[in-house]
């Protein structure tokens, strides 16, 4: 039998219990509703399909534990969030993987419009669908899905989620997930799967974290439901990356990141245009005659503060502005050099390690703003270290990926890329922390505004280089980001 999942955005792709209770569901239903997703799942999918149809899918419901396997093909009507109708075809199959008993839906819409209340039985297909077809429909999920048993043990995972993992399915299947997702012997406190399980059934629980297993930020989402009468749970595991959903947290990262990022601009540059008055009144005030030494004495106090000030200033402003780029063919082996001779990057009582190939690693990037990118990542890693002791090294490398790779917030193509490689010994950083590190004061030990701004400014310089970065944290052992900047058509 054919595959009914498309590829195409359009196409509604749920799985249900036999409650019809959502366990996954992609976000094209409400793409073809014009409802916002979390207001979809608060109205419930079903209140928007016309109540003929509503009593079909209660119908077919029944028929589950009697005739698993089987397939029924109707169209029908959903009311839009406009109030206007569209017609769907739906094929709803129930399944039954394992012990569970699940229903997949499919829908898209309709070259034909229905009247709103026509009958629609005439359309109904009724047949037997092939016992594998479980694993096509399953393997044909773009997003990472996985079904796990009250002992969190992984009992189906999808071709997607093996492809990830670069694991086989037989190297998945049978394990517990917290020993496949987070090489641990018990499961984390933080995992969706533990909230879900002991939450109600049909509860949608989510978590933004950095996967260390997908090198990237994920959307991870869990749902409980009761596969039989013994009342034991099972729950469906999904993974969303921003390979799979545009609505996925790396795209939804960017956009947040974005939006703050105009926000700092805006403000950056009202305060500029009011420093510039202040710093003008003081001037006049230094230059009055006969200014007692106390007066003197606040005006030197006024200027120290407005230099500090006009410095946050600026790093709002490299942080919220595209910046007109300057680029050049630059050998980082030098610039890097260069930056770890500056006592401003690096202070004389510490020292940074610095591995260079032989052969140059040519960037194609403005070096003043490269320049910063490196000196924002060692003072953050210098920081890390200060109260362990602990080493910094700086690597610079070229690295020329054959096909598309994950990285901290996207996918990057393949290509060429011009390498900085900072790692330091630290204490490391928490998945649910290191998620909000390019984030402005997006680390909680950050006290300073220049300090809470470092990261951001890295993340902004290096997409506006059309770069990406990738960061790895573990809690004890430290923390390594890498910036991939396109490498030089002068590179060999």
């Amino acid at each position: 039998m054919e595959n009914s999942i498309s590829p195409g955005t359009q196409t509604v792709v749920k799985i249900t219990d036999a409650h019809l209770s959502d366990l996954y569901t992609n976000q094209a239903l409400a793409e073809l509703s014009g409802y916002d997703p979390q207001e979809l799942e608060q109205l419930g999918w079903l209140n928007i399909v016309e109540p003929q149809a509503r009593s079909l899918f209660e119908e077919i419901v029944r028929s589950v534990g009697k005739t698993p396997y089987v397939r029924e093909c109707f169209d029908t009507n959903i009311l839009c969030c406009d109030g206007s109708t569209r017609t769907l075809v739906w094929d709803v199959i129930s399944l039954s993987p394992g012990r569970f008993p699940l229903m997949l839906i499919t829908a898209h819409e309709s070259a034909q419009k229905r009247l709103p209340g026509s009958a629609f039985l005439r359309t109904r297909q009724v047949s037997l669908v092939p016992s594998g077809w479980w694993e096509a429909v399953f393997d044909a999920l773009p997003d990472c899905v996985s079904v796990h048993d009250e002992n969190f043990t992984i009992m189906a995972a999808n071709r997607a989620l093996c492809e990830r993992l670069d694991l086989e399915r037989s190297e998945i299947v049978g394990r517990k997930c917290h020993e496949v997702f987070h090489g641990l012997g018990q499961p984390v406190g933080h995992c969706v799967l533990v909230r879900a399980m002991s939450g109600r059934p049909g509860e949608r629980v989510r978590r933004e974290a950095y996967e260390r297993q997908f090198k990237g930020v994920c959307q991870a989402e869990a749902v409980a439901f009761t596969p039989g009468k013994s009342g034991a749970r099972a729950v469906i595991h999904t993974l969303r990356t921003s390979e799979s959903s545009e609505l996925g947290l790396g795209a939804a990262s960017q956009r947040y990141l974005d939006g703050l990022s105009r926000l700092a601009g805006a403000i950056a540059h009202d305060y500029n245009n009011l420093l510039s008055g202040i710093v003008g009144y003081m001037g006049m005030l230094e230059m009055l005659p006969n200014l007692p030494a106390k007066a003197r004495h606040y005006v030197a106090e006024l200027e120290k503060a407005t230099s500090r000030l006009n410095e946050m200033t600026q790093r709002l402003l490299l942080f919220g502005r595209r910046r007109i780029l300057h680029p050049q063919s630059i050998d980082l082996r030098h610039l890097v050099a260069e930056t770890l001779r500056s006592t401003d990057v690096v202070p004389d009582s510490r020292t940074v390690h610095y591995e260079m190939p032989e052969q140059p690693v040519r960037a194609h990037g403005d070096p003043l703003q490269i320049g910063i990118v490196l000196g924002n990542l060692v003072r953050n890693a210098l920081e890390a270290t200060a109260q362990s002791d602990g080493e910094v090294v700086v690597r610079t490398l070229l690295r020329s990926p054959s096909k598309p790779f994950a990285t901290f917030f996207s996918v990057a193509p393949a290509g060429k890329y011009a390498c900085i490689d900072v790692r330091d010994t630290g204490s490391g950083i928490e998945p649910d922390r290191l998620v909000h590190i390019f984030e402005p004061f997006g680390q909680p030990d950050n006290r300073s505004l220049g300090c809470g701004l470092g990261l951001a400014i890295v993340y902004r310089i290096v997409s506006n280089h059309g770069g990406h970065i990738e960061a790895e944290s573990e809690p004890g052992l430290g923390t390594r980001i890498t910036v991939l900047i396109p490498a030089s058509s002068e590179t060999t």
